[in-house]
């Protein structure tokens, strides 16, 4: 009995909520109260010790990991500890253990004060923690456990390639420790799941009487005992006669395993209820050597095993399993369906036996690829029609409808928009999240254009949060009235690749009151039949992205006339067009356009990227109510070439920078006020990253106006094309900028230019040194790192640009280089291209303070080498 006044139950369920959040801190605390404590806190905290989640705490080190084997092999009886183990993991030099000195674990008794070990209930041999080790010490491991000379005997290509062996001696050593750790570990009585390597079933099977608690295994290849035909040509007689023996010991690993699953189905009845056997692939260089399960073995370990039990979820771990017993399976507690990752087999075997999804009556999630053309969720229609008709007349429907709240499709062929309607009807009421996709593979640029995808009439889904659809190389065709059923969305992602500048059949959307709004983003046919009234009613809008272009960039930018033609089609008259075209730049066709008024509210916008036309026609008025701007980026830079004068070109002048135009002043101001509201400046102080990507024409007064007055904290700057300034220009409007870090330019400075370094004076830079060439000649000769070889890291590298360029600013400037165009428009990473030489500014001679705060965490980063 305990003294302690809480009850068990109350302090498991506590445990437990500990246990769930990962908060391996406080149940370690617990450990140390009092014994009770500890004996209800081991359970939670040792039945799966090396649960991957652990691997991503930010306190769990590679160190940590180690300690927890050393711990839990001190419980392990002497003569299950393998001299491999007792070197690898009890040796001073692979981590510190000076406090624990190895002679004492291993020669004298140990009287732990708790035990850990039969609180272990998942070993999972994936997850064992390895230490990565010099060559020399690699060697001299495996010298002294004996296992050298093996290993030179298994090493079938080492002949061929010599750097094949050093990937294979570390691999096989990898593989070996974690097959005598798993042995090591494993309480059979006890232990539920389990992972077992091929070349290691024979012992398991010698004990499967014991593991009467065992529900989950799983079997994985350790060992190279296939090898493509291109590398057994290339092989020694006497390999090739090792590579024939290898594969009859594999074939006799196999049987073995399948008859571990066999008896255990036998001696155990209904315990076991998941047994797979994976596929082992591993890259060496760039050749990938692949261990396939023949489907003979993986259908008789199907064979062995019962339907799955009431599960939760189908996913690619149980989804063969069920297609195997697939009528006897019982679906209707399924929450989660997932088959994006299974195999091709899976697949085809799955498409023999018919719908299933009807039958996972708590269904909540779905992340699928739908192979064929039939509609997957028909059944759902049918089902909500039928609900709907028995409520209205007052009778009691025989079962609940499906409610279904995640649904992720991904198409592997053309198709239309059936089935898109048929998720947002059939799961009105109760669907959250929808996201579709056309497969990239079957979707490519280089491809004709796929039949229109046409979706959203009749929508009414009161708690949809994300939409995402993405058809590619198909028309988007949004249903005019679709959003004015989506009250509450926060998240809109609609993209297609179609650049064409066609108005045939395009229904322009109607305008829709979205509050929760916090991301759009829209490409192709969706941002041309958008309706920017939108964002008026859209105050909590965070990311904006519009525009037109394709997987490779953006093709072409329409004619003026074609521009406006399509942006009034719904608004204002033909009189207005003709007016317009008459040669007036950019931003005063803008003024024809009545359905982009550039004004709305959005104080709470962070990210703002245009590309084509809408780069084009931008102006910087938008920015008047966006003080939380962090970055701006406009693209109108097409991937072919164009005649510059053709789309006439924005100029951008003070005016555009200003907080009041001339329509805000008005006649009864006094002088004073007139002035002061001419001399304001639109503001925005967290605005860090700027792209600029096109032929505007920008003016010195331009840049150094912005940097100075508007966006005076910026830390990443790009322009490309534009004009209307040169290098000194750009080099002087920075210097304004406390905390730049980095500039690119496509001003050219040519690397070959005999007055380059004089150039450079000019221009108050230096070209940034790379570290002394001592360093440089250290750093290459180091051992290349191959799997499970550790490489010294260096200390130093931080400081060797500081160093190396003493007393010059920490700002780089890349000069000349092209941009990449950027892949479509879910491009959300500030994208910054530098040159090959990459340049640095003088400061009279005197090291610069770096920055405090964590602007300095930022400068840090940025110049690491």
């Amino acid at each position: 009995m305990s003294d302690s006044p809480l009850p068990l139950e109350c302090l498991q369920g506590a445990i437990k909520f500990l246990s769930d959040n990962l908060d391996i801190h406080s149940l370690t605390v617990l450990l140390r109260v009092n014994r009770f404590f500890a004996e209800a806190t081991l359970p939670f905290l040792y039945a799966d010790p090396f649960c991957e989640h652990f691997s991503i705490l930010e306190e769990w080190t590679d160190r940590r990991s180690l300690i927890l084997v050393r711990t839990l092999l001190r419980q392990v009886p002497l003569d299950d500890l393998t001299p491999l183990l007792r070197t690898f993991y009890f040796d001073s030099q692979n981590f510190d253990c000076s406090s624990d000195p190895l002679s004492a674990e291993v020669q004298e008794p140990y009287t732990p004060v708790l035990i850990y070990l039969p609180h272990v209930r998942s070993l999972f041999s994936d997850n064992f923690p390895t230490c990565k080790l010099p060559c020399g010490h690699l060697a001299a491991i495996l010298k002294t456990v004996g296992l050298y000379d093996q290993y030179a005997v298994d090493d079938l290509y080492g002949g061929v390639d010599p750097d094949y062996s050093d990937y294979f001696v570390a691999h096989a050593f990898k593989e070996d420790v974690r097959r005598q750790l798993g042995w090591a570990l494993c309480v059979p009585e006890l232990v539920q799941t389990l992972s077992i390597a091929v070349s290691d079933c024979g012992r398991y099977l010698e004990r499967v009487e014991r593991f009467a608690r065992l529900t989950s295994v799983r079997f994985s290849f350790d060992k190279q005992h296939e090898f493509g035909r291109d590398w057994v040509e290339r092989m020694t007689p006497e390999a090739k006669a090792r590579e024939l023996e290898f594969r009859e010991e594999r074939r006799v690993h196999l049987e073995t395993m399948v008859q571990f699953v066999r008896e255990h189905t036998q001696i155990h009845k209904g315990v076991l209820r998941h047994a797979i056997c994976e596929n082992g692939y591993h890259l060496q260089e760039t050749r990938l050597l692949c261990q396939i399960c023949p489907e003979e073995y993986q259908l008789a370990l199907l064979d062995c095993l019962p339907p799955l039990y009431n599960p939760k979820v189908l996913d690619t771990d149980n989804l063969r399993q069920f297609a195997f017993k697939f009528q006897e399976t019982n679906l209707e507690f399924v929450e989660e369906f997932e088959n994006v990752y299974a195999d091709e087999q899976t697949m085809d075997l799955l498409e023999t036996k018919g719908p299933f999804l009807h039958r996972c009556r708590a269904l909540r999630k779905v992340d699928i690829v739908a192979f064929g053309d039939r509609d997957i969720f028909e059944w759902a229609v049918l089902e909500k029609q039928e609900y709907d008709r028995l409520m209205n007349r007052d009778e009691v429907p025989e079962r609940p409808l499906v409610q279904a709240e995640h649904v992720k499709i991904q198409f592997d062929q053309e198709c239309d928009g059936l089935q898109i309607d048929s998720i947002a009807h059939g799961f009105s009421n109760t669907l959250e999240s929808l996201s579709v996709e056309w497969a990239t593979r079957f979707s490519s640029y280089s491809e004709p254009a796929q039949e229109p995808v046409a979706f959203g009439q009749l929508w009414h889904l009161p708690r949809l949060r994300t939409l995402s659809v993405n058809t590619k190389m198909a028309h988007l065709f949004l249903d005019p009235e679709a959003l004015l059923g989506c009250p509450n969305v926060q998240e809109i992602t609609l993209v297609d690749w179609m650049t064409d500048h066609t108005l045939t059949g395009l229904q322009l959307w109607k305008h829709a009151c979205l509050p929760e709004l916090t991301s759009l983003k829209m490409n192709g046919t969706a941002a041309r039949t958008f309706h920017p009234n939108t964002l008026h009613s859209s105050p909590k809008l965070e990311v904006l992205h519009i525009g037109i272009g394709t997987n490779t960039g953006i093709d072409d930018i329409p004619d003026i006339s074609d521009i406006l033609h399509l942006l009034l089609e719904t608004g204002g008259s033909g009189d207005e067009q003709a007016g317009a075209a008459g040669g007036a730049s950019p931003a005063e066709l803008l003024t024809f356009f009545p359905r982009w008024s550039w004004d709305w509210y959005m104080p709470c916008l962070r990210e703002l990227f245009m590309t084509a036309e809408y780069a084009l026609c931008f102006q910087f008025r938008m920015l008047r109510e966006t003080p939380n701007l962090e970055t701006l980026s406009l693209d109108m830079q097409t991937t072919v070439y164009m005649d510059v004068h053709e789309l006439e070109r924005h100029e951008f002048s003070l005016d555009d920078l200003r907080e009041n135009d001339s329509n805000n002043i008005h006649s009864n101001d006094s002088n004073d006020e007139k002035k002061s509201k001419a001399r304001l400046f639109i503001k925005l102080p967290k605005l860090i990253n700027l792209q600029l990507i096109g032929t505007w024409i920008i003016g010195h007064e331009f840049w150094e106006t912005a940097f100075e007055e508007v966006m005076p904290n910026l830390l990443s700057v790009q322009e490309s094309k534009c004009r209307g300034f040169d290098k000194q220009d750009w080099v002087s409007a920075l210097s304004v900028l406390p905390r730049l870090l980095r500039a690119y330019s496509s001003r050219h400075i040519w690397s070959d230019d005999p007055e380059l370094e004089l150039t450079l004076k000019d221009l108050g830079l230096m070209e940034k040194e790379e570290g002394n060439g001592e360093e440089k000649e250290r750093r290459e000769g180091e051992e290349d790192d191959v799997e499970g070889v550790y490489e010294q890291e260096d200390e130093e590298e931080e400081g060797i640009f500081l160093e190396a360029n003493r007393g010059w600013r920490p700002v780089m400037y890349g000069f000349g280089r092209e941009p990449i165009p950027g892949v479509g428009i879910n491009e959300t990473e500030f994208r910054f291209e530098h040159s090959n030489k990459v340049y640095v500014r003088q400061i009279s001679g005197v090291a610069t303070a770096a920055p405090v705060g964590p602007v300095a965490a930022a400068a840090v980063e940025s110049l690491k080498l």
